[in-house]
């Protein structure tokens, strides 16, 4: 792993010194405390309290990061739609599916983040607006055999899922790489049926949490602990969720949640602290992609919790199962 991260120095300036470890990406955006967090009764912060939040804190980082080389479009697939996303750590913007193929590498390599819903810090800010995706395009593409292999907007996401994790794990494209593109996950021809009811079941099994974010210790003493509950949402907006366990960082649920999916893009994840009198607290959120996955077998994964403020993870075991085509 610490070779992987030599290979990246490039992009995330990681010291020479064992010691220090990796350290990837620039600084992570400022936290948001508890109290400046709004509140709105018992509901939650919809997505305009969370865009407006955001913009508060980013001003035109938005239109000044896409002005930069190369951000008009997707670093991955050169999709036009205006990119909404970003890889906090590796400097490129990003569209709505290559997003899911980056959460699919883990945080040790990408980092992503949304450029409308997360505040992102002065630091964090200018290492973006320092790289851009032409930048490092031409230092992670520069193979002979990156440009027939970038799949354009319009390829199935499992054949992006596929470029991304040859592009940023393997190296494959750097000069010097082998330029060789790992195997694409075979799915079910239901996912790229269009007008279907549904492909098939997402069977999660929401297992434990470790070293969850404390949001209930208003005295600093330990006292109280968070009383969290997981979230899994589909991307057509279906949810289901865990029970709430009372006053416990790191809780186990062992419990079984399913979701009909449409296709292959990721299940979003989120731990929040339930609150009887006020808002429940956000306590981090990730996803869980289904790319890769063999149809009828359980595959255990560690969902590594982000936004701010986040930390700790989430072990699930998820069980596709596909319908027959």
């Amino acid at each position: 792993m610490l070779a992987l991260f030599r290979q990246c120095s490039w992009l995330t300036d990681v010291p020479d010194d064992e010691d220090a470890g990796p350290q990837p990406g620039p600084p992570p955006p400022a936290e948001i405390s508890r109290n400046e967090r709004p509140k709105r009764g018992a509901e939650r912060p919809g997505p305009a309290e969370m865009a407006a939040a955001a913009l508060a804190v980013n001003g035109d980082f938005y239109d000044r990061l896409l002005a930069v080389g190369g951000n008009s479009a997707c670093a991955d697939c050169a999709s036009k739609e205006p990119p909404t996303w970003a890889s906090s750590n590796l400097g490129v913007v990003l569209c709505n599916e290559c997003v899911g193929a980056h959460r699919g590498l883990g945080v040790h390599i990408s980092k992503p983040l949304s450029l409308k819903m997360d505040a992102w810090s002065e630091e964090a800010q200018a290492f973006m607006l320092s790289k851009g995706n032409a930048a490092v395009n031409a230092e992670l593409e520069a193979h002979s055999a990156a440009a027939a292999s970038k799949p354009d907007a319009d390829a199935p996401l499992e054949t992006k899922v596929a470029f991304v994790k040859s592009k940023y794990e393997k190296m494959a494209f750097k000069a010097g790489g082998d330029g060789v593109v790992v195997e694409a996950a075979r799915t079910s021809n239901r996912f790229s049926s269009k007008g279907q009811v549904h492909a098939g079941i997402a069977i999660v099994r929401v297992l434990k949490a470790h070293d969850l974010l404390n949001a209930d210790d208003s005295t600093g003493l330990g006292l109280d602990e968070s009383d969290p509950y997981v979230k899994i949402i589909s991307p057509t907006g279906k949810s289901a969720q865990t029970k709430v366990i009372d006053n416990d960082l790191n809780p186990e649920w062992n419990e079984t949640l399913q979701l009909n999916v449409d296709d292959l893009k990721p299940l979003r994840l989120e731990v929040w602290d339930s609150d009887t009198l006020t808002a429940d607290d956000p306590l981090g959120h990730g996803d869980i992609v289904l790319t890769g996955l063999a149809p009828g077998e359980p595959t255990k994964k560690k969902v590594e919790l982000i936004g701010h403020p986040s930390q700790g993870w989430v072990e699930v075991e998820i069980t596709f199962a596909a319908l027959d085509a």
